[in-house]
């Protein structure tokens, strides 16, 4: 019997008192009582804020709960662009907890939950896809629901049932969402994409309906064109004789440039559609408009954002309107205006020429201090410096001009940078490059060269013609300096008795006119006025031109050509405006215009649309005085640029406040600003406030800012600098003060944009006296950051330039080291000159030393990394294991060259020789670092043109005698391996180089040798180089030396930026067994990898810039490319093969390949090299890249150029349907990088 389970009789059984048992029950009631408290402190602070109740039925929150809700909306935002949809979510949720009754949480977490099915492996995670898609149209219900007239939770519906692969729903809110809204292309083109076209199939009405529609809203844009022309013709629709004439007016200013790039006369081909369909050659005309389709991708290209949109262009920005109506929100308040003054300074008298008409302040000399010029009574007057300080007095210089010239204009036009005047200039200035002038006005134009003058006396202006074209204008009123063509130096757009005209700088003191190149307004238009801007920021300039019959916009295509697009509504306000000004205001990325003219100063407030679409939300008249001229500064430094307009009979100085308003200084301050004829802008006295410099009847005098430096301040100057360790150069792919680049910076809550207009850029920082970060949009799209800038001071920015190609990491037993990069000998759309575009070979060998790939759980890991701005297009890799003997090597035959040069063989090494001798170009000893890969790189040339440019120089070796093993029978077999790296230019520099006849152009390394009289002679006018990074090419030399001669000396000469390492040769090298076994590769997936690998230089040694894989820099670093990308996950069933079926990569994504280790072990005393061979192709964004805006058109194996094989596309069959449609489903919106301003 277990006593255990019976009471003993001197422990009776207990029984709880009545004090124990309530004692459980009342515990209970007090932690459910905390509870209860905690719910409601949370919900008080965190949820709907009470049962107050406004009028229109929202509850109304606490100021507290207001502002944490403003905050978690720029936190939520700034998630969504910066695609971290997780943490999206959370806080998404939390708002639509506190405020479920306002569409902005819905509609968010809607495209928050669609975008983020995009990274669901829906073949590895189908369960997971299911519950996303399901959670995806929760959101889109509520969305709906809330907003009951809007398309837009449609729209969204509709794309996750795609994503869903349910197209009658998709159709169905399609559909529904082009009743509410039949104006929206966007829409339209949403269902015009349920069902694209395919070659050869029926087309439905639906999808034939959608497209005319969204042509009939969007007539002009061309990437609707592209598509719209072959559903003509498959439908035989009487309109396409119409619509053919309408597309030759489009494209008839690009013909030429498509012509260079395609082969294909447009014009020509747009007649022969017209006679084949009147004909009733309905096969020849399908051909042919396929032919029209592929050849103008890069025109079509950059029309795909006004129909094709990302989700996130669908963000809501803000609560609505009964939001801010129920609840007191704490919104944006100016900054209180600081005292500030404008004195005249009596004390320092400027030299200038009284009655001048113009005037302009810089550094004209060149030794850090600002001197002046002024424009009067037929003569340009000089003072160096502006105002004489006790070390420096004033000396002036004038130079004769001649009648009729009433304004100029300052700018470096010939790039005469001298980089030795950095030294010199440190702490004072940036610019190394001179100032030159231009003249203008009733007369024409007259240019001005800027020369240091004989025994240091003052500079000299040499008058430069221009060519006989400019010659010839007259009554010009406007000179614009802009990039045009986006090659690197300054081009001018004027206005004058002639219209608008375009001119391309060559380099040389003369411009060609381009104006033929773009579609222009018509004449009636009457320009008055342009400014540069890149209004649709799209990384490039473009020109905003206001005339007597309204206001438009010369938007860059790219090229050096131009298209009109006239702006309406109330955009017309401002006509016929004789200045313009652009500026942010607020908190969206949208350009606002102020103008001033006849009618007086007016301001056009702009948001950027849902849509990505620019339109005008109001207009504010500020007066009815007219004014002819006016010039930005921010006086207060309170970070909203105000003006100083010269209106009659007074100028005015207008301080700018956040909402675009402006308010008139009142004359106590602005200090005397009568009878003001020219004015400049400009910190004299440096003491960080911008003071006045006025011209007058009676001279130019110098009106003190006195308290503007009370706030922040920061001023900027950018240097086209190329920045290398031990080495500084001017890259030339930027004019040299980077004129028309955008720089934004953020300080606290405050962001500002400016374009750059000329050697400094100022900036007010308000109460806060420090900058968080400064970003640089240069001329040619890069961007640059500047993290935490110092306070109060000047900062020179230099250009930092990226290289190409994509990065391949191997795993050293340790972590994902770099190895090499790819595809160096596959760039499509690069040009070597303005018409010349280049070849390129898809497939590459290339090897990879063993120490740099180990095995990892079986298997040999690469990462492939798309980390610049660029488009990666991937076929095919293979792996290769090359065992070979201890004390042996192996080498590919890769080198960029034609196929016919790198043919693949592996070349062994068992005997390598060092030269006896190597020198450069200027005699200097190089052996010591030639004979070993040791990362210490020579440097064969002094004098460096441009980036990748050099002078003529060459590494010269001598291999000194050897025998022949035959007794001299038979010529030796010689095989000469150089271990070197070069540094590219790019598309946009060899365009500018072509221009310039007076320039050296680049060349390849050539092989140089001495011929039996003992002179050097080439013997290889082409041999081939190492691509990109660090590598080694075989060249075979046996036959390049004079029979019988023992002189074996080498030259290898070129005007490109090389730097070699090591050199060795062999000479009848006997063969090296090896064995080589194919890998088979277990797994390939496509992934967002988030950012891109920090960079740096080594301190020392000449050598290539490195990466670091595992030092992420996160977020977007480069503006979007547009058109379709793979979307993630498996991509392993489209690199097994070489068959058009492509991995397309963007800027940060990344390929992850796994190979199996072969089961053969290594052989005793045997080490393991690898190859890796791939086919693919790179595009970078160059703006002068042939397609170099979009990932289309996609290239194929057949293709004989870029894209198209004698003018056809790739046969789009079945199975290529469906491999687009499966795989490149992946698009990049473009807020992530275009909305900096939010807080993250």
């Amino acid at each position: 019997m277990d006593d255990s389970s019976t009471p003993s009789p001197a422990t009776p059984p207990t029984t709880p008192t009545p004090k124990v048992m309530w004692i459980l029950p009342a515990t209970m009631i007090a932690i459910a009582a905390v509870i209860l408290v905690v719910m409601f402190i949370y919900l008080r602070d965190h949820g709907p804020a009470g049962p107050v109740e406004t009028g229109n039925g929202s509850a109304k929150l606490s100021a507290d709960a207001v502002a944490t809700l403003l905050s978690q909306r720029d936190l939520a935002i700034g998630y969504l662009e910066n695609h971290q949809f997780e943490q999206a979510e959370k806080v998404l949720v939390r708002i639509i907890r506190q405020v479920p009754d306002d569409p902005f949480g819905p509609r968010n977490l809607t495209i928050c939950r669609e975008l983020a099915l995009e990274k669901v492996d829906a073949a590895r995670e189908p369960e997971r896809l299911t519950i996303a898609i399901e959670k995806a149209r929760e959101a889109a219900d509520s969305s709906a629901q809330l907003e009951p007239t809007s398309h837009i939770p449609l729209l969204l519906s509709a794309r996750i049932s795609i994503k869903a692969r349910e197209l009658e729903k998709a159709a169905s809110a399609l559909k529904r969402a082009t009743e509410l809204a039949p104006k929206s292309a966007p829409a339209w083109y949403d269902l015009f994409l349920l069902n694209p076209i395919s070659p050869g199939e029926p087309i439905a009405p639906e999808t034939a309906n959608a497209l005319r529609k969204v042509y009939e809203l969007e007539g002009d844009n061309l990437f609707v064109l592209k598509d719209l022309l072959p559903l003509l013709v498959q439908t035989k629709d009487p309109t396409l004789a119409d619509t053919v004439v309408k597309a030759k007016e489009s494209l008839l200013p690009f013909a030429a440039v498509i012509k260079t790039s395609s082969r294909v006369d447009i014009v020509q081909m747009l007649d022969k559609l017209t006679a084949a369909a009147a004909a009733g050659q309905w096969p020849a005309a399908s051909s042919t408009a396929m032919v029209i389709r592929n050849v103008i991708v890069a025109e079509a290209a950059r029309d795909e954002r006004y129909v094709r949109l990302n989700s996130l262009e669908y963000v809501l920005l803000d609560f609505g309107p009964k939001f801010y109506a129920a609840n007191e929100a704490q919104t944006p308040k100016d900054i209180s205006p600081i005292p500030v003054k404008f004195t005249t300074n009596d004390k320092q008298k400027l030299s200038l020429a009284p009655r001048s008409t113009d005037i302009a302040i810089g550094d004209f000399d060149l030794n850090g201090t600002a001197d002046g010029v002024s424009l009067a009574d037929s003569k340009l007057t000089f003072s160096f410096p502006l105002v004489s300080t006790d070390d420096t007095p004033v000396m002036t210089t004038s130079t004769e001009i001649g009648e009729g010239l009433e304004k100029l204009l300052a700018i470096d036009l010939d790039d005469d940078a001298d980089l030795k005047l950095k030294e010199v200039l440190k702490g004072h200035g940036c610019a190394v490059a001179d100032l030159d002038i231009i003249v203008y006005g009733s007369r024409g134009l007259k240019a001005f060269e800027n020369r240091p003058a004989a025994a240091g006396g003052p500079r000299e202006f040499v008058n430069k013609p221009l060519g006989e074209s400019m010659d010839e204008l007259r009554q010009v009123q406007s000179v614009v300096p802009v990039d045009l063509d986006l090659d690197g130096d300054i081009d001018l757009l004027t206005i004058s008795a002639g219209g608008i005209q375009l001119w391309s700088n060559r380099g040389n003191w003369s411009f060609e006119e381009i104006t033929n190149r773009s579609k222009l307004p018509a004449a009636s238009f009457g320009p008055t006025f342009a400014i540069v801007v890149d209004w649709d920021r799209d990384s490039d300039q473009d020109l905003l031109v206001s005339g007597t019959e309204g206001l438009g916009l010369l938007e860059n295509v790219r090229h050096g050509r131009f298209r009109w697009r006239n702006f309406e509504g109330s955009f017309a306000e401002l006509k016929n405006s004789q200045w313009l000004h652009v500026e942010q205001i607020g908190r969206n990325p949208s350009w606002s215009i102020f103008a001033g003219g006849p009618t007086g100063l007016k301001v056009v407030v702009t948001e950027t649309t849902a849509e990505g679409l620019i339109s005008a939300t109001k207009v504010i008249k500020v007066n009815e005085s007219p004014s002819d001229r006016a010039i930005s500064l921010d006086y207060d430094n309170d970070g909203i640029r105000d003006l100083l307009v010269l209106e009659k009979p007074l100028a005015g100085i207008y301080r700018g406040k956040s909402d675009g308003t402006l308010s008139l200084l009142a004359p106590a301050s602005a200090g005397d600003l009568s009878g003001i004829q020219a004015t400049a802008v400009a910190d004299v006295d440096r003491d960080g406030d911008e003071d006045l410099i006025l011209a007058g009847a009676d001279g130019v005098r110098w009106q003190m800012n006195e308290g503007g430096n009370a706030n922040g301040w920061l001023d900027v100057a950018l240097s086209a600098v190329q920045i290398k360790p031990n080495e500084q150069n001017y890259s030339r792919r930027v004019n040299h003060h980077a004129i028309g680049s955008m720089i934004e910076v953020r300080a606290g809550d405050r962001y500002q944009s400016q374009v750059v207009q000329g050697a400094f850029t100022h900036f007010g920082l308000g109460p806060q006296k420090k900058a968080d970060v400064i970003r640089v949009i240069w001329t040619n799209g890069m961007p640059q950051n500047v993290v935490s800038p110092n306070p109060n001071q000047l900062v020179c920015e230099e250009q930092k330039l990226a290289g190409s190609c994509p990065y391949l990491y191997t795993w050293d037993g340790e972590k994902f080291a770099f190895c090499t990069d790819l595809l160096w000998n596959a760039p499509l759309g690069l040009k070597f000159a303005e018409n010349v575009v280049a070849p390129w070979r898809e497939w590459e060998y290339l090897k990879i030393d063993g120490d740099l790939l180990r095995p990892k759980e079986g298997q040999y890991q690469l990462r492939v990394t798309a980390e610049l701005w660029e488009v990666e297009y991937f076929d095919e890799f293979r792996l290769f294991a090359v065992d070979h003997p201890k004390g042996t090597d192996v080498f590919t035959n890769e080198k960029v060259g034609p196929a016919s040069l790198a043919e693949h063989k592996i070349h062994t090494v068992s005997r390598p020789r060092l030269p006896v001798a190597a020198k450069d170009s200027r005699g200097r000893d190089l052996l010591d670092q030639v004979k070993s890969r040791d990362g210490q790189f020579t440097k064969t040339f002094e004098n460096k043109l441009a980036q990748g440019l050099t002078e003529e120089h060459y590494l010269e070796l001598d291999l000194g005698p050897w025998e022949s093993s035959d007794n001299g029978k038979t010529p030796p077999h010689v095989m000469l391996y150089l271990t070197g790296w070069v540094y590219p230019g790019s598309t946009s520099l060899r365009v500018q180089h072509s221009q310039n006849p007076d320039l050296i152009q680049p060349r390849p390394p050539s092989l140089h040798a001495v011929d039996s009289q003992g002179q050097w002679k080439e013997v290889r006018p082409f041999m081939g180089f190492p691509g990109g990074k660090t590598k080694t090419i075989a060249v075979d030399i046996s036959d390049v030396f004079a029979p019988g001669s023992t002189d074996h000396r080498l030259r290898i000469v070129s005007t490109m930026e090389f730097y070699w390492d090591a050199a060795f040769f062999t000479v009848d090298d006997s063969p090296v067994e090896y064995r080589q076994t194919e890998l088979t590769l277990a797994k390939a997936d496509l992934v967002d990898r988030g950012g891109v690998s920090s960079r740096q230089w080594p301190d020392s040694g000449n050598g290539p810039d490195q990466f670091f894989y595992d030092r992420l820099i996160p977020g977007d670093m480069w503006p979007p490319i547009s058109g379709a990308f793979t979307r993630f996950g498996d991509v392993q069933p489209l690199l097994t093969t070489r068959d058009d079926y492509l991995v397309v990569m963007h800027p940060g994504d990344e390929i992850q390949l796994a190979f199996n280790v072969p089961s053969d072990p290594i052989p005793d005393g045997w080490v393991r090299d690898f190859v890796i061979y791939s086919v693919g192709w790179d595009k970078d964004c160059d703006p002068n890249t042939v397609y170099g805006e979009t990932s289309e058109p996609l290239p194929f194996q057949a293709m004989t150029v870029y894209a198209h094989r004698d003018g056809l596309a790739r046969e789009s069959d079945p199975e290529y349907i469906r491999y687009l449609k499966t795989y490149q489903t992946r698009t990049r919106p473009r807020t992530p990088f275009w909305k900096p301003s939010r807080q993250r």
